[in-house]
């Protein structure tokens, strides 16, 4: 096991039955990142070309509750509180921020801080708990994985990697367990160069799922990941097929198996309920339009919710509810939504301006907004100047501006507890998202 300087969980952390002396070697940081790599492969799980455990078989100490039994102390997670915590962040002590506090209206406020979340979909939310991945540029606290609890305010560092040629991109978090995919951008990596990892924060083990072994993306490819108990799901391609076909794949943690629910039959970016999967692909369609498809994982069944001659894109499920991108209206797109009994399409907005990129919880769906930026054409178009939030209640039948930013926002919006969650740059003096925090806005406060 590798220890940064202040003992956090480090890439490839051994469960406690893996071998001692491997993990002696994984402690001297003077050695080439390539025995860190190699490492981090050997205590991990099943994957493809990679044989760690038995297939089917999820690695020693690896619990799907988050806890592990019998485990010894230096193998559990580390708080790390250092000296300086910032009052203008609500909640309670923090890691020392990094990144400026921002003000951003009345029913909003800045929730991370202590680091900078790079990748729009490197950040996901679940029950009272925000996983965010940041690089050495980001944060002084270092490179790898870090919490921010909305309850106690507290904000820190849960995994460590060594430096920046570790890239997270997809990130997703459900049930104390996260999802995210791992890119080694060094020219000599050892096994894999994409691979999803499975991190469990209450035990603080880390595990490999599946491997991509090579750059050219021969062996498969991975995008979009979306997480709800179990069950992973992400689009990209198979080990051997030529063309990236954009399938649908499934990693079951319960088995530890990885499954192909598509074959050479476009199904993208994926988001998942309980069993019900919905993506956007080209099922029935006779006239090349993406249409909006709902895959039961259980019996196979793949159902075409919208059928519609122009493109629906951009799904988003929640119970028996689904939201996305239409193009009905003409070539800037509105948000439509449906319940799946029937799935009669209903609008949520038609403004004559884009919206794009929906999140859906309950009777609430929110939206990035085009409508009052000096170019409404959306992200079809450049030099935008005012993207903002739209938001629409099914139960009051209205819409509701929720935020006016001036400034670039994230293509990934949440909704969890009634809140909306969203990543924008915290200098409002800047358009790069790479300088990115992620913050917060109470939805109960507009009705």
């Amino acid at each position: 096991m590798v220890r940064a300087e202040k003992q956090y969980p480090t890439i490839g952390k051994a469960p406690p039955s893996s071998n001692k002396i491997r993990g002696l070697v994984c402690t001297l940081w003077p050695l080439a990142i390539l025995v860190l790599i190699s490492c981090s492969k050997k205590s991990s799980g099943n994957g493809d070309g990679y044989n760690g455990n038995e297939p089917g078989e999820p690695p020693d100490g690896f619990a799907l509750d988050g806890t592990v039994e019998d485990v010894p102390d230096q193998f559990g997670a580390t708080d790390v509180e250092l000296d300086a915590q910032d009052s203008d962040i609500p909640g309670g002590p923090s890691l020392e921020c990094v990144v400026p506090i921002r003000e951003c209206g009345e029913a909003c406020r800045q929730v991370t801080c202590a680091g900078i979340v790079f990748e729009p979909w490197g950040w996901d939310v679940d029950g009272s708990v925000i996983v965010y991945y940041t690089l050495s540029r980001g944060s002084l606290h270092g490179v790898g994985m870090y919490t921010k609890d909305l309850e106690t305010g507290e904000e820190k560092r849960v995994l460590a990697y060594p430096d920046d040629y570790f890239w997270c991109k997809y990130l997703s978090f459900s049930n104390n367990t996260v999802a995210y995919d791992i890119i080694d951008t060094s020219d000599d990596y050892d096994l894999c160069f994409r691979a999803l990892h499975i991190f469990a924060l209450e035990s603080a083990v880390d595990s490999i799922a599946t491997c991509y072994t090579d750059i050219f993306e021969e062996s498969g490819t991975m995008h979009s990941l979306d997480m709800f108990g179990n069950s992973i799901v992400w689009h990209g391609k198979g080990e051997g097929d030529i063309l990236d076909h954009s399938d649908l794949f499934l990693f079951d943690l319960s088995t530890w198996e990885k499954s192909r629910l598509t074959n050479r039959q476009a199904c993208v970016r994926p988001r998942i309920w309980e069993n019900q999967v919905v993506c956007a692909g080209y099922v029935d369609s006779t006239d090349g339009s993406k249409d909006v498809l709902l895959h039961d994982i259980e019996t196979g069944e793949i159902r075409n919710l919208t059928q519609s001659p122009t493109d629906q894109t951009w799904p988003v499920i929640w119970e028996n509810r689904v939201a996305w991108v239409d193009f009905r209206n003409g070539s800037c797109a509105d948000i439509y939504w449906c319940d799946l009994l029937e799935c009669e399409p209903q609008p949520a907005t038609t403004n004559g301006a884009c919206q794009d990129l929906p999140a859906l919880e309950g009777d609430w769906i929110a939206w990035h907004d085009f409508r009052n930026d000096s170019n409404p054409l959306g992200y079809g178009s450049a030099d935008h100047d005012n993207i903002e939030i739209w938001g629409y209640n099914i139960s009051t039948g209205q819409e509701y501006q929720l935020g006016s930013f001036s400034t670039i926002i994230g293509d990934h919006l949440r909704i969890v507890n009634g809140k909306l969650y969203f990543q924008i740059p915290s200098d409002p003096e800047t358009s790069i998202l790479e300088s990115g925090s992620i913050f917060e806005i109470d939805l109960s406060s507009f009705l």
